[in-house]
């Protein structure tokens, strides 16, 4: 596991460390419940009532703020992170009031990183509040369909071809076997490659011509052939 890797223990202490910035706002929102100088909110507070808060003041402003792509970075790592704590504290306390906020979700598009996009289409189609989403989210998720399509055409366009194969030996082995036996039947003569696959009986036998069309015409009965 990376360094870098976001786990869910100590999450708030890694983002206040990240973001000093952030320390003005925490002490406003906390204050005067938490002696800060030996106490941290936990995770969820802080997201929620910190860095929740920020984002949503940053998009307001639209413009370019050096600090949003800071954040929508570090939200990606949370996006990626393996650990469902993570995951969950971000669609929580960040993409669920974002995505809900139709204003705010297509102002922060062009921030996200792709593992952030998709868990904000996820949580859009979840709650029902895809028509929040950027057209260009839309677009990017029927190109996603349109290629799962494709290649599920694909797929079975070559279980066809694999199954009409498969017909198509067994019908040219077929046919080979009634001509070569009705050959042999016809001419009396086995040959010596034909003989090793004969039955131990008749190689005994072989001098016997009546063994010999015996052990041919079960190779001559009717068969029932596959349509072609």
């Amino acid at each position: 596991m990376d360094d870098r890797t976001l786990l869910y223990p100590g999450i708030e202490k890694t983002l206040l460390a990240r973001f000093p910035e952030l320390s003005g706002r925490v002490e406003q929102a906390f204050g005067s419940y938490y002696d800060l100088k030996t106490q941290i909110p936990k995770a969820y507070p802080i997201f929620e009532d910190v860095l929740q808060k920020l984002i949503f003041d940053l998009l307001k402003e639209e413009k370019t703020d050096p600090l949003l792509s800071r954040i929508f970075a570090f939200l990606e790592e949370m996006a990626k992170s393996p650990d469902r704590d993570v995951t969950d504290l971000l669609g929580i306390a960040v993409l669920e009031p974002l995505v809900f906020n139709r204003e705010s979700i297509r102002r922060a598009w062009k921030y996200m990183g792709s593992k952030t996009r998709t868990s904000a289409m996820g949580t859009a189609r979840a709650k029902g509040w895809e028509e929040n989403l950027p057209v260009e989210a839309a677009s990017g998720e029927n190109g996603h369909r349109e290629k799962r399509g494709r290649l599920a055409r694909v797929i079975e366009t070559a279980r066809n071809i694999k199954r009409t194969a498969v017909q198509t030996i067994g019908f040219m082995f077929t046919i080979r076997a009634r001509v070569t036996a009705m050959a042999w039947a016809g001419g009396n003569i086995i040959p010596v490659n034909a003989r090793a696959k004969m039955p131990s009986k008749i190689i005994s036998e072989v001098g016997t011509p009546g063994a010999e069309r015996d052990w041919i015409a079960t190779l001559t009965k009717p068969a029932t052939l596959p349509d072609l």
